[in-house]
């Protein structure tokens, strides 16, 4: 802690040098939810703001006041719109991809230093973002502001992607092995479950059972022996592939970033019911070794009011041996 507190007064004291460049590292961060149509300050008096578990990353930002860019982990620079600034405080609005975010940097009476972020979309504030020195807390801040979803060009296999990033940082969070994405359980499992899904409105499990096929269970072991190169049941057995795990998520047509929707889809896994929790957190590992497997499928339903995810996990078996 005594290098966090060093680190973060440095940075004040550039502020209230009224540097043309600021730098601030931020190591204790509190991420809180989406609460929209309040102000940060509303959120904080009124008790609003929930925190999520997520603990980890360093993050910098980079205020150029001089460029009127503000930068992000070495992100592309945001255009500084408005800069208000006193003794103690700089207020910052950048805006980006229409998205207005408002930054706010002081010290308290305690001489701790305060970094407070919220950001508004078409006049509404969609979230917010909190940094302490006095608070024992990580988390990964990235540049939320740049993927903003046209649900008329909805970019799935971004949001695939993105998911699938955030399930692994979730994980590494916990401590628990990574998992690798497979083309099999995609095409074979993933996609059809979700084709089935966006004809309609309703969450539901279609029957696993109708994909769960010799032939998946085939191209799953295949793959597995491919890329982890142990070398796997081909000959369809039951033992070829142990199951399937399934998680599920469904969100409203809400004006919301692909990165924030990817990280609200992981941590509503992870606060519903212990079997989603579990599924997401599960390690996937053979007797024999090797990473377990997943895939995500994100689509827009046909009434183009729901977006629909699922998650997919399996791992595969290795060959049996006389020493087994």
């Amino acid at each position: 802690m005594k290098t966090l507190a060093l680190s973060l007064l440095l940075v004040s004291s550039a502020l209230f040098a009224k540097a043309d460049k600021i730098t601030v590292r931020t190591y204790n961060v509190r991420h809180f939810n989406h609460v929209t149509g309040i102000s940060t300050n509303e959120a904080i008096n009124s008790g609003a703001m929930n925190y999520l578990k997520s603990q980890v990353g360093e993050n910098v930002f980079v205020f150029d006041f001089d460029k009127n860019t503000i930068v992000i982990n070495n992100q592309d620079p945001c255009k500084i719109i408005e800069v208000k600034d006193s003794h103690d405080l700089i207020d910052c609005v950048a805006l980006d991809n229409g998205v207005k975010v408002f930054y706010s940097l002081g010290e308290r009476e305690n001489g701790d230093v305060r970094f407070l972020s919220e950001w508004e979309w078409e006049g509404k504030v969609q979230g917010y973002y909190a940094f302490s020195s006095t608070e024992d807390l990580k988390f990964d801040v990235e540049n939320e502001f740049r993927h903003i979803i046209d649900y008329e060009h909805f970019d799935h296999k971004l949001l695939e992607r993105l998911v699938f990033e955030e399930l692994n940082k979730y994980r590494d969070s916990l401590g628990i092995v990574d998992l690798l994405w497979s083309d099999a359980i995609y095409k074979h499992v993933t996609c059809k479950q979700t084709d089935i899904i966006v004809k309609g409105s309703a969450l539901y499990h279609p029957d696993i059972n109708a994909v769960f096929t010799d032939e998946f269970r085939a191209a799953l072991a295949k793959e597995s022996q491919k890329v982890t190169g142990i070398k796997s049941a081909f000959n369809c057995e039951k033992e070829a592939v142990s199951y399937i795990g399934e998680n599920a998520f469904s969100w409203s047509l809400v004006d919301i970033t692909y990165e924030r929707m990817a990280k609200c889809a992981i941590m509503a896994w992870d606060r519903s019911t212990e079997g989603h929790r579990e599924a997401q957190r599960a390690p996937y590992l053979t007797s024999g070794g090797g990473k377990g497997f997943v895939a995500f499928s994100a689509r827009v339903n046909n009434a183009k009011t729901k977006v629909f995810i699922f998650c997919d996990f399996s791992m595969v078996y290795k060959e049996r041996t006389d020493s087994d």
